[in-house]
């Protein structure tokens, strides 16, 4: 038991978290106007101009402005005219590293309903997407176009981060990959574009390789990557040099997650490798981002995210094994696995 009373600014603190939602919500809405944009292109707008050109009243936009510039996204350089901050740039779609994608995606119903049915989620240990909206996540995306297309831009995002594997992982004698559940191709992309020697394929859901042709042909790869419309706890390519595994296995549980494995393996030659990239789920100091995508995956999904021992013993059960871990920035790690040599 602590001792001593709460100070001011656990208060304070405690107040600012449990109003989050609210904050989401206020940067969803900002991401939606293009607000961050509109002000940026011109180094600085008054309100009512602002107002003008995002169809919002300004005594409104006012009061939304109000928050946006209390939690850092704009600066209010004088009464009532703004200038974006360096965090606030990450708001804006084209900018390096941008958050847009996430500030679309996490103000969605079917994200924060579900997170609404936490409570079920932490007693029973199962999401709860599926009985709120009568399918899984992922039947959702492919029957939601919209959906679908915010949920692949929002990943686009790491993707772009993670494309910095290519100059830690040593990709020389590679001459045939296989990304697995690749999504809209990003990662792929930056792969080829970075190795011309490289063939590639893309195994996913038919509608999300819409996006995925659309990324090869405007990275100029198209022609070296086949795009595969597949079920990956079914089949997957086989014979391939390097198989990638990019935010999939945290998707699922430890029974689905080998499973998937298993087709992967039957897949590989003896010689083949496979490069898992998921966050570090190891619980501790600094890991706040990993712990709610820990939940996030639950809520949805009834995945978890793992740390390399979980992924240690999955792997065991699959009949791989782990030869090397690389540490990416932002708590990703790369996990090089291989056919165990025991069979």
């Amino acid at each position: 038991m602590t001792s001593g009373l709460p100070t001011s600014g656990d208060i304070a603190r405690l107040k600012q978290l449990l109003q989050g939602f609210q904050v989401t919500q206020a940067l969803h809405v900002a991401a939606l106007l293009g607000l961050p944009d509109l002000v940026a292109v011109s180094g600085s707008r008054d309100l009512r101009s602002l107002a003008e050109e995002s169809g919002v009243e300004p005594a409104i936009l006012s009061r939304l402005m109000r928050v946006l510039t209390g939690v850092g996204v704009f600066s209010e350089i004088s009464p009532a005219r703004f200038r974006v901050t360096l965090m606030g740039e990450l708001l804006r779609p084209n900018a390096q590293h941008s958050l847009h994608g996430r500030a679309v995606l996490f103000g969605q119903d079917w994200i924060w309903r579900p997170w609404g049915e936490l409570i079920r989620s932490i007693r029973d240990g199962t999401n709860a997407f599926d009985e709120l909206f009568g399918m899984p996540f992922f039947d959702f995306l492919e029957n939601e176009a919209e959906a679908c297309d915010i949920f692949d831009a929002a990943l686009a995002t790491g993707s772009r981060r993670r494309v910095e594997l290519t100059s830690l992982y040593d990709f020389s004698d590679v001459r045939t990959l296989v990304d697995v559940g690749g999504g809209g191709g990003t990662l792929l992309a930056g792969i080829l574009e970075q190795r011309p020697d490289i063939q590639g394929k893309l195994i996913d859901r038919r509608r999300v390789l819409v996006q995925a042709e659309a990324n090869m042909r405007r990275a100029k790869v198209l022609d070296r990557c086949e795009l595969v419309d597949a079920d990956f706890f079914e089949w997957v390519p086989p014979e391939a040099d390097i198989y990638i595994m990019s935010q999939v296995l945290h998707d699922w549980d430890d029974e689905s997650a080998v499973t998937i494995l298993n087709v992967c393996r039957r897949s590989m030659r003896a010689d083949s490798k496979l490069l898992i990239i998921e966050r570090d789920g190891i619980m501790g100091s600094g890991s706040m981002q990993s712990s709610l995508s820990d939940l996030n995956v639950l809520v949805l999904l009834g995945g978890q995210e793992r740390s390399v021992g979980d992924y240690e013993r999955v792997l065991r059960i699959a009949k791989l094994e782990m030869q090397h871990v690389l540490h990416l920035r932002g708590g990703w790690i790369v996990l090089e696995v291989i056919v165990s040599r025991s069979l």
